[in-house]
C-alpha cells in the first residue's frame, strides 16, 4: 500500500486546513486503489528530539497567542529566529528526529508548512533518501526570503500562482523543481452545492432570509478581532444577519453571544467539519487575508471583505495585494468595516472577478499525486547543486 504523509504545523489555521482538505481529494483520487494518506503534524515528526520539539511547541503557543490577540510584536522574529536555526541544526539532532519516519516509511511527503522546510527534508533525506518531497505554499507570494522557498532543500514545489513560480527562481530553485497549479489548495467541501433551500437554511440558523447575511470568520483559532467586528457591524442596523465562526475560542463565542447586538445573529466555535455550507449561505465573508479564508470565499463565489493585518502582515500583505488586484473584494481597517460591508453587497462587479478567478487547485494536486505513482519519475527531482545560501 502506498503511504503518503501531508505534514502541517498547527500554527494559525490554514496549514491544518490545507492538509485535511488535500488529504480527502488525494483518496478521492485514487479511488479503490490502495493508499495510506497520514496528517501529521510538525510536533508529531519531531517526537524523537525532545529538545527541538519543546522549541516548535512553544513557539505554536505562542503564535497563536499573538494571532488571537491580533498582536504583532515578535511574529517577525520568530519567523527569522526559525529561519536562522534550521540551519544550524546538528546532524545528530536531524538523525535522532529521522527515527519517526524510519519506522514507517511514507512512498511521499508533502509539506504545507512554511520555513522549516529544510529541516524537515533533511529529516526525510536521513530516514528515506528516496522519498521524494514536495511543497506547496499556501501564499500568493513569499513575504520574506526561504519562508516557502529554500535552495538547500532537496525539494519539488507545487505553486498556486506566476507570482509565486517567479519568486521560486528568483529563489535559486531549479526549473524541473517547480510544478504549477490554478490556485490555492482547499478542501474539497467548497466546491460541492451544500445549500438546496437557502431560505429555509437561514431560517434554521435563526435568522431572516430578507435580510443580506455576512460571515465573521478570522480562523480556526479565533480572535479578539471577531468581537472588534461585531460591534463595528452594529452600526447597519437590524436588517442583516451575522453569522460569527469563533474557532477554538469558547471564551470569545460567550463574550460574542453576551453583546447586545441589533442585528440577527448565529454563533458557533470550532467544528470538525469545514464550514462550507455557512460560507455557501452567506452574501460577504468578513475576516483576515489568510490563505484559506480568502479561497474559501473565492471557491463558494463570496465577496470579501479583509482586514488589514496586523499580527501577520510578514506574510499576508501580498495576499491583501492580491485581494485588491484581482477586484474579488475590498482590504480595509477595521475602522472601516462596516462602510465596506455596504459597498460590496451594493455591487455586482465582484461576481464576475470572483468567476474569473475560479480553480480547482486541490484537485489538480490531486491528480499530480495520483499521476506521479503511475509514472513514478515524475515523483523526484533530480537534485541540483547549490552554493551555500547567505542568512537573511
Amino acid at each position: 500500500m502506498k503511504r503518503i504523509d501531508l505534514l502541517y504545523v498547527d500554527a494559525a489555521s490554514s496549514h491544518r486546513a490545507a492538509a485535511i482538505g488535500l488529504k480527502q481529494a488525494i483518496e478521492t483520487a485514487f479511488g479503490q486503489e490502495p493508499v495510506e494518506v497520514r496528517i501529521l503534524d510538525l510536533v508529531d515528526l519531531l517526537a524523537h528530539q525532545p529538545f527541538l520539539q519543546r522549541i516548535v511547541k512553544t513557539a505554536i503557543r505562542l503564535f497563536n497567542w499573538q494571532i488571537r490577540h491580533n498582536i504583532a510584536a515578535t511574529s517577525r522574529l520568530q519567523m527569522r529566529f526559525f529561519r536562522w536555526l534550521q540551519r544550524r541544526i546538528p546532524q545528530k539532532m536531524l538523525r535522532q528526529a529521522a527515527d519517526f519516519w524510519r519506522a514507517e516509511k511514507p512512498d511521499l511527503v508533502i509539506s504545507v508548512t512554511p520555513i522549516c522546510n529544510l529541516t524537515t527534508s533533511q529529516i526525510l533525506e536521513f530516514a528515506a533518501p528516496q522519498t521524494p518531497y514536495w511543497v506547496i505554499p499556501l501564499d500568493q507570494g513569499e513575504g520574506m526570503p526561504k519562508y516557502w522557498f529554500d535552495p538547500k532543500a532537496k525539494a519539488t514545489y507545487i505553486v498556486p500562482s506566476q507570482r509565486m513560480e517567479d519568486q521560486a527562481h528568483e529563489a535559486g530553485i531549479p526549473h524541473k523543481q517547480i510544478k504549477r497549479i490554478s490556485g490555492i489548495p482547499i478542501h474539497p467541501h467548497f466546491y460541492q452545492p451544500l445549500v438546496q433551500d437557502r431560505a429555509s437554511e437561514i431560517r434554521a440558523l435563526g435568522l431572516n432570509p430578507d435580510f443580506a447575511t455576512v460571515l465573521v470568520h478570522f480562523g480556526s483559532q479565533g480572535s479578539v478581532m471577531i468581537k472588534d467586528a461585531a460591534e463595528r457591524l452594529a452600526a447597519l442596523g437590524p436588517d442583516l444577519n451575522v453569522i460569527f465562526l469563533c474557532g477554538r475560542d469558547e471564551s470569545l463565542r460567550q463574550s460574542i453571544s453576551n453583546l447586545n447586538l441589533p442585528y440577527h445573529t448565529y454563533i458557533t466555535g470550532f467544528q470538525d467539519a469545514p464550514p462550507a455550507r455557512l460560507y455557501q449561505l452567506a452574501d460577504v465573508i468578513v475576516g483576515k487575508a489568510g490563505s484559506m479564508t480568502f479561497t474559501e470565499a473565492l471557491i463558494t463565489r463570496t465577496p470579501i471583505v479583509a482586514i488589514k493585518s496586523k499580527a501577520l502582515k510578514p506574510v499576508q500583505a501580498d495576499n491583501e495585494d492580491w485581494i485588491e488586484s484581482k477586484r474579488i473584494g475590498r482590504v480595509v481597517s477595521m475602522n472601516d468595516l462596516s462602510t465596506a460591508v455596504v459597498q460590496v453587497l451594493g455591487e455586482e462587479q465582484y461576481e464576475n472577478q470572483i468567476s474569473r478567478q475560479f480553480h480547482r487547485g486541490v484537485f489538480q494536486v490531486a491528480a499530480k499525486v495520483h499521476r506521479a505513482y503511475s509514472q513514478p519519475d515524475n515523483l523526484t527531482p533530480t537534485p541540483t547543486p547549490t552554493p551555500e545560501p547567505s542568512i537573511a
